[in-house]
């Protein structure tokens, strides 16, 4: 998941998988822990911090711009909401009567 998210190639996918991945280690972690006593808080952690990231790859349609998916879905404008999060917009020649 890592490496698409790097190369930018199927990142919603791979976003999805990784907030899923980090959630579930937090979790099996015991979660957040706002620190007792003495304890220090561990309130972002890393894995909260990769769920955060990942969340906005995945929502972000900008986080896009520059990857192998934009590239794909400006040659397969039907494909475009799915990998990138935007439509494009396609140019029809139509007659005028």
């Amino acid at each position: 998941m890592g490496l698409a998210l790097v190369l930018g190639l199927l990142t919603n996918p791979a976003a999805l998988g990784s907030i899923v991945l980090s959630l579930a280690i937090l979790s099996s972690q015991g979660g957040v822990q706002l620190g007792t006593g003495l304890g220090s808080p561990e309130l972002l952690t890393i894995n909260l911090l990769v769920t955060l990231i990942s969340l906005v790859i995945l929502l972000s349609p900008a986080a896009k711009a520059f990857s192998l998916d934009a590239a794909i879905a400006h040659r397969r404008p039907r494909l475009a909401p799915l990998l990138v999060n935007r439509r494009t917009r396609h140019t029809h020649n139509r007659r005028r009567t």
